[in-house]
């Protein structure tokens, strides 16, 4: 893995970008872009080789970065001519019309562009408005908040610049309407408003807008997201989750689904927080980067999930099945790579169809701290995963989707999936690891018991059966002598 890096030179408001490459962190073992950036970089796979590149902005608009002997080439591109971005941005690379394609999502200052991709060439679809009446708008998230195996474009924001009230603005792919999924009292509460940080206040220089993170932290099957809040009387800043629970206000009815506080951490001075599975036992934790003092020293802190519910998960990486100069005939493995789309579908314990969906790696600017995997919660159906299906980007001129289905997935495990070769999916590999759990410990304990319960009951037969041919001996016996007699 390599380390990329953008920095702010001091007495500017430009960025420059530098690439400390994967065997080392020695001056010269680095390349920079020469030119100078408005914001930091998206980082997606343009041309859909599974080799990274960068899209980056500058004064002459936007620009696509690769890397050829480390080195950066770089060309400019049609995404949003003439349209000044977002800053910050939260552009996105991922499936937006279900075709298991990445797509991107730019972040305008007016609104939102959708590249959809066609034949493995982005191709501008559709402009999307702004949420209807917010001012401070935040950053972009992406999940399938209903479960349809969609993902939906989800906006936190205030209607007054104060934030005092709270929205959630919620888009699903293809509409053009949003509907606001945060209701109740958290919606309007003096206690709990979004944090919109000003790039003096944020101890990395850079204006923090309201940002979910999102992730299904009680794999149920429905994610759940984490937000900064703060007080609006004293101003401390908390962090507050937000449970994903069937609707039962007018604003959310037409997704089904709605954000509802259920904790608050007891640390103060929060300025972001993020998912991550700590034990990787599937449950996913939370670490959390704090600045109580003011000092802008932030430190990081850590929260174990302490889930007790008998429910059940798959976790799944997506490697980019690439081969380095290193790699000679032994099988190709690569790393993780941005754009990938997991989709699965079971049957839940009800026996109706249950389905969820993520992106891997879809953002990565502006403390996006996504998961280097996805984590799918399956609930409290134990049954095996009917189909999970991987799709990955595809170069230009290619029609033929570059997606794979497995059956029969075991709940419980982590899937490595090796995408190789790219252009051939019936050739893909996974590798599968069951993760121990406290299902899989009562399993094993039902099925001893009725193991040592069938041992009993043959025992018992055999001790009768056997008692039954001794006195059948005996009255043999018995009868010879009295016939010889």
């Amino acid at each position: 893995m390599d380390i990329l890096v953008t920095a702010t030179p001091q007495h500017t408001e430009s960025q420059i970008l530098l690439v400390y490459w994967g065997n080392g962190l020695a001056v010269g073992n680095r390349s920079r872009l020469t030119q100078e950036l408005n914001d930091q970089p998206l980082v997606f796979d343009y041309d859909g080789d599974m080799v990274p590149e960068l899209l980056v902005s500058t004064s002459d608009g936007f620009s696509v970065c690769s890397v050829k002997n480390r080195s950066f080439v770089c060309w400019p591109s049609d995404f949003g001519i003439g349209l000044p971005p977002r800053i910050p941005h939260s552009h996105a690379f991922l499936d937006i019309n279900g075709d298991f394609t990445a797509d991107l999502l730019l972040t305008l200052r007016d609104k939102y562009e959708v590249w959809q991709n066609q034949d493995g060439k982005l191709r501008k679809t559709k402009d999307l408005n702004l949420p209807p009446d917010i001012s401070v708008v935040g950053q972009s998230s992406f999940a399938d908040v209903d479960g349809d195996g969609r993902q939906e474009h989800l906006v936190p924001g205030c209607p007054d610049p104060a934030c005092a009230t709270n929205v959630i603005y919620l888009n699903r792919p293809g509409e053009d309407s949003w509907a606001n999924v945060l209701t109740g009292a958290v919606a309007s509460s003096p206690a709990l408003r979004f944090w919109n940080a000003e790039a003096e206040e944020s101890p990395t220089g850079w204006p923090l807008p309201p940002k979910l993170r999102l992730g299904d932290y009680n794999i149920d099957g429905y994610p759940d997201a984490l937000v900064t809040m703060q007080n609006g009387t004293d101003r401390t800043r908390w962090l507050v989750l937000l449970e994903n629970v069937p609707c039962t206000e007018e604003s959310c009815q037409p997704v089904g689904r709605m954000f509802i506080p259920r904790w608050t951490s007891t640390v103060s001075g929060v300025i972001a927080a993020a998912f991550f599975d700590l034990f990787e036992d599937g449950i996913l934790d939370m670490l959390l980067m704090t600045d109580s003092t003011g000092s802008a020293n932030p430190t990081l802190q850590a929260l174990r999930n302490n889930l007790e519910a008998d429910a059940y998960f798959v976790k799944v990486i997506v490697l980019s099945g690439l081969c380095g100069n290193k790699c000679g005939s032994k099988e190709s493995f690569g790393v993780n790579q941005p754009g990938p789309y997991i989709e699965y579908t079971t049957v839940n314990a009800a026996g109706n169809e249950q389905k969820a969906s993520a992106a891997q790696l879809s953002q990565s600017a502006h403390l996006a701290l996504q998961l280097p995997y996805t984590v799918l919660g399956l609930g409290r159906s134990a049954n095996f995963i009917d189909h999970l299906v991987v799709g990955i980007p595809r170069p230009a001129g290619e029609t033929d989707l570059r997606k794979q289905a497995w059956m029969s997935i075991i709940p419980n495990s982590q899937l490595i999936v090796i995408p190789y070769p790219n252009d051939e999916p019936h050739r893909w590999i996974t590798k599968l690891y069951l993760t121990p759990s406290r299902g899989v410990l009562l399993t094993a304990i039902a099925l001893l018991s009725v193991c040592l319960l069938l041992l009993i009951i043959i025992g018992a037969l055999h001790w009768h059966e056997k008692k039954a041919d001794n006195k059948e001996k005996r009255q043999e016996a018995h009868r010879f002598h009295f016939d010889a007699m």
